[in-house]
């Protein structure tokens, strides 16, 4: 956020007056978001889990690991991508998992979630990576992978669909401890 305000400043394009009204909307959504994320740190006992592999949703070259600290499955590709199948892909695992989810579980009718695509600054219709934290294979540790994007969901959604208690415990205690913001 900084970067951009700097950014703002430094061409007189905005100027102070627009960069104080984007700082106060920023801090009213990180109380409104801090609200949401205190209330999953309330009921996470509650939550119960859903029997759910990414594996099952893989294809055409991209595949799918769970990110850290935010509520997020990550999507990778060993090779770039055409923004277009990328986008596909996504559209494709959404409707595909709140079909199989919402037959598991009535709250998932609604499987509310958003796509990221890291968009390559060279070409507006390829896939660039970025370095990101997701959980390892056994869920014990982080590691850091290229992603070339990452679907957004609702952190006790996401929390349910973790693969057993070693990911879900490592996810929920860097998630208690970041605060992060969806800004995509």
């Amino acid at each position: 956020m900084e970067e951009y305000c700097s950014e703002a400043r430094a061409e007189n394009e905005l100027g102070e007056t627009y960069v104080k009204n984007i700082r106060a909307k920023l801090q009213k959504a990180k109380e409104k978001y801090s609200g949401y994320k205190q209330k999953t740190v309330a009921t996470v006992e509650s939550l119960k889990s859903i029997s759910f592999s990414l594996k099952s949703y893989e294809k055409n070259d991209f595949g799918l690991v769970w990110m850290t600290p935010a509520p997020r499955i990550g999507i990778y590709s060993q090779q770039p991508q055409r923004l277009r199948s990328l986008y596909n892909f996504m559209l494709d695992v959404n409707e595909k998992m709140e079909k199989d989810l919402s037959q598991k579980d009535q709250s998932f009718k609604n499987f509310g979630c958003h796509f990221c695509l890291f968009v390559s600054a060279r070409s507006q219709e390829s896939t660039t990576i970025r370095q990101c934290d997701v959980l390892n294979e056994t869920g014990e540790g982080v590691k850091t992978q290229e992603l070339v994007g990452y679907i957004q969901m609702d952190d006790q959604q996401y929390y349910r669909l973790l693969p057993n208690e070693n990911y879900r415990r490592l996810w929920f205690d860097g998630f208690k401890r970041h605060d992060f913001l969806v800004i995509t």
